[in-house]
């Protein structure tokens, strides 16, 4: 599905984000242009938060091509939740509202 919205914390008055899900392929594109992910995903439904696991195959910072980000999630009706680390940084957020860790409230389309 496609999910929108904004960066927690964010002017909500700038562009959205959107997040979109096909089968285990998800794309990630931020308010800044220059924020883009692209790749394949898993999810760790067994931890509390639930975890998204994603392995980035292309995005606008070369670096982070080939790494794996670590995100923790939750799902309530039409509403996701999700918060994760850098690319590459080996930890699961400890929390949604954890200092230095992007988080998003998004409603599906």
């Amino acid at each position: 599905g496609t999910w929108k919205s904004h960066q927690i914390g964010a002017d909500p008055q700038g562009p959205p984000a959107s997040f979109v899900i096909t089968g285990k392929a998800f794309e990630f594109r931020g308010a800044n242009p220059n924020e883009w992910y692209k790749g394949t995903f898993s999810l760790r439904e067994d931890t509390h938060p639930r975890q998204f696991i994603a392995v980035i195959t292309e995005c606008a910072a070369p670096q982070y091509a080939g790494k794996t980000s670590l995100a923790i999630y939750k799902l309530e009706g039409d509403t996701l939740t999700i918060a994760g680390n850098e690319p590459g940084d080996p930890n699961v957020p400890p929390a949604f509202d954890a200092p230095g860790v992007p988080g998003f409230l998004l409603k599906k389309e």
